[in-house]
């Protein structure tokens, strides 16, 4: 780190959230990455959900260094436990989620937590790059053109029409409250936690600077192939729509633009699967 954390506890704490599960290849640049940040008061809480890889020991080892990071274990629930569990381990006014398998610019805290406390933000969010684990190669996806805050209204349209994701935003503790992800939901989960978390918001923000890294790669949860819970796409559409229908109606467009988004994410993966005859066909 390049500012003396002891000196600096004026700064609010950032707790940052960090499932685990079989990533032994990739978690020690994530870690690294958030080791160098230059924003002084954070935490690391890193959750293994049961891996069978050298994951665990890897997050041992990094606690065992760093009195900043801990190492919590648990049997595999899957990430929205996971992300639950680290909810209630939080110590910091802020939290933020990074998926283990990514990693951040050394300035991704220091430029959100600047943004978010002069615009008095709930929550703030950044645009990303794609790092194509088999290429090497890294895409900015500029999904934010211009740096804004906006109201809870706005926000809902523009996340569910770009990208809703948790992991490239930091928020304030108190819009959390008792948000959840949802446990027996495992595609879409993500969706459903912050159209909910918008129902506390005010203010969100926006910010035109690429900070964090997306790692695509084999194996992933968002590159799987074809699996029973790929109808939780219909499920999650349809709670989704019913959240910000209740906020207003000018969002019908853009959370029908979401379910549509996830019908064809099932289509895409049923008409690539080898596997087809292994799905039930339902979504009861």
């Amino acid at each position: 780190m390049n500012m003396n954390r002891e000196s600096c506890m004026n700064d609010k704490k950032v707790s940052i959230i960090i499932p685990v599960y079989n990533i032994e290849k990739y978690l020690s640049k994530c870690v690294d990455s958030l080791i160098a940040q230059e924003y002084p008061n954070y935490e690391i809480i890193l959750l293994d959900d049961g891996s069978s890889d050298k994951s665990g020991e890897i997050m041992e080892f990094y606690a065992s260094k760093y009195p900043y990071i801990r190492a919590l274990h648990h049997t595999n629930h899957g990430v929205s436990y996971t992300r639950n569990r680290g909810i209630r381990e939080v110590s910091g006014e802020y939290i933020a989620f990074i998926d283990g398998d990514d990693w951040v610019d050394k300035h991704y805290l220091s430029r959100m937590i600047e943004y978010l406390e002069e615009n008095n933000l709930d929550f703030v969010t950044c645009n990303y790059s794609f790092y194509d684990d088999r290429t090497g190669n890294s895409n900015k996806w500029m999904m934010y053109e211009e740096s804004s805050c906006v109201d809870k209204i706005c926000a809902a349209e523009m996340l569910l029409t770009t990208s809703c994701v948790p992991w490239n935003k930091i928020y304030k503790k108190s819009v959390i409250k008792d948000c959840k992800f949802p446990e027996d939901i495992a595609i879409g989960e993500d969706t459903i936690f912050l159209m909910e978390l918008l129902g506390n918001c005010d203010r969100i923000g926006f910010l035109n600077e690429s900070l964090l890294f997306y790692r695509q790669r084999e194996g992933s949860a968002m590159h799987s192939g074809l699996q029973p819970k790929i109808w939780d796409n219909v499920k999650s559409g349809n709670i989704v729509y019913d959240i910000v229908m209740s906020y207003s109606s000018s969002l019908r467009d853009a959370a029908e633009y979401r379910f549509s988004e996830n019908m064809a994410n099932i289509l895409w993966k049923i008409i690539y699967s080898k596997n087809i005859k292994e799905i039930e066909i339902s979504v009861s």
